[in-house]
């Protein structure tokens, strides 16, 4: 979940701190008491939804049902899951008619389906995310205001991509490239950790992980500041954890979630996967693999409980979940939101430049390229490099060349890219049937 907070879409400090207060005590909660919560934020949704938004309007209608017809949260299984075709289908009919009353912001994630999706997030929604956000990394020993270290793609898309970092006085934030890694950037990028003591680290787990060796390697290791590693994005792969903790120092504490905020986990201090029921609520639809005795196994169905501009109801997320079927199994950390047991999430491949640098999470790039149906970026070689694309309609090939330009200033002046055009029924996925939006080649061990 790449999150890039500006100020003024948060900028309601008396809602903020009244949710961040809530939420500091929602946690400890029962089961019971969580549920009883979950249920009274669904009841306001679906009236919402039956009132404001037309597809749930005619769908309702079509169902017969009213939000009196759901007493509890099992009853969400009447309505039929939204999938993200269908989010893309019915875009203008799943805005809410009220939607302006909410402050909606429109975003476009495209990173890791391949297949850009559009919606809109609203006040409530944002203020959900500042509070989430809060509470998970304060179980680390955050506090608001603290200076942290992000790896961010996104932010040097908009100045310069060949920046190595910068520093953000505002959220108190030193700022790190995950294009420009290399054993050459290391040394400036401690001189800024030495300057500005990041007490946190928050990024995608490749992206540290490749950090973490080369300062390894450089024997950068002694007197770092950091206090703890906050991941996301990704799969964190044991071998990534067991170095970054060494290296850092500190531990990891994971989470996972999606842009368009339907649901949310995040890992507490003894290595819980929790589920944050106050977020959304969280289905799973099994059926791909096989469960066990212990644990249900299935695909993520979310439904957000605070984004009133477009919600989003029983969404089928994609990624493939194993949940606790002890459901009063409480966490040793006292904690009583839902445990997860295994996420089968998003894993990343690390593309090696000629330049020697280690670029991690570069599908950002391709959220600029309007109206692109799927995409994948395949290194072959050092400096070959495949592109495959499925236009939507209105896509202009006159943006090509443009586009291009900017992913070899990426990828290095040597970089040698391909592009093929495909139809949508013509691609053959890369990597096996987990779509990978990058897939490299090449063994970046050699290289480290």
């Amino acid at each position: 979940m790449s999150i890039d907070f500006k100020i003024k879409d948060f900028a309601y400090p008396a809602e903020i701190l009244k949710l961040r207060s809530f939420l500091e005590k929602s946690q400890w909660f029962t089961r019971e008491r969580l549920e009883y919560y979950q249920l009274k934020r669904l009841r306001l949704m679906l009236s919402h939804a039956y009132k404001n938004v037309p597809y749930y309007s005619e769908l309702f209608a079509r169902l017969k049902l009213t939000p009196s017809d759901f007493r509890s949260i099992e009853d969400l299984k009447k309505v039929p899951p939204l999938a993200k075709k269908d989010l893309k289908e019915n875009f203008h009919k799943l805005v809410a008619k009220n939607a302006k009353r909410f402050n909606p912001i429109l975003c476009r994630t495209s990173g890791t389906s391949g297949h850009p999706i559009e919606f809109y997030l609203d006040k409530n929604s944002n203020i959900l995310e500042f509070c989430y956000y809060w509470r998970c990394w304060s179980w680390a020993g955050y506090r608001l205001g603290m200076s942290f270290m992000e790896f961010s793609f996104h932010h040097f898309l908009n100045t310069s991509i060949k920046e190595v970092a910068c520093h953000s006085l505002l959220t108190n934030r030193l700022i790190i490239n995950p294009a420009q890694i290399s054993c050459e950037s290391i040394d400036k990028i401690v001189g800024n950790i030495k300057r500005y003591k990041p007490m946190f680290v928050k990024g995608t787990p490749s992206a540290i992980y490749i950090f973490s060796v080369l300062l390894e390697k450089k024997g950068c290791m002694g007197g770092l500041p950091f206090k703890g590693v906050f991941t996301t994005g990704e799969l964190v792969l044991p071998y990534q954890k067991e170095r970054i903790e060494k290296v850092l120092n500190c531990k990891i504490l994971d989470s996972y979630g999606h842009m368009e905020r339907a649901i949310a986990v995040s890992q507490c201090p003894q290595g819980t996967y929790h589920i944050n029921s106050e977020y959304g609520i969280l289905e799973v639809e099994t059926g791909e693999k096989p469960s066990s005795d212990k644990g249900i196994t299935g695909q993520i169905i979310g439904t957000s409980l605070h984004n009133f501009a477009m919600p989003l109801i029983r969404y089928k997320i994609g990624d493939l979940i194993e949940l606790d079927r002890r459901h009063d199994n409480r966490c040793v950390c006292g904690r009583g939101l839902p445990a997860i047991k295994k996420i089968y999430g998003r894993t990343q491949d690390v593309i090696v430049t000629k330049e020697g640098r280690f670029i991690t999470n570069i599908f950002p790039f391709f959220d600029l390229w309007k109206n692109i149906l799927w995409f994948q970026l395949v290194q072959e070689d050092i400096d070959k490099f495949k592109l495959m694309l499925v236009k939507d309609s209105g896509f202009e090939d006159k943006g090509i060349d443009e586009q291009l330009y900017t992913l070899k200033s990426i990828l290095g002046k040597d970089a040698k890219i391909e592009l093929r055009f495909f139809k949508l029924d013509e691609i053959n996925i890369e990597g096996g049937n987990k779509y990978r939006p990058i897939v490299s080649r090449v063994d970046v061990a050699k290289f480290i």
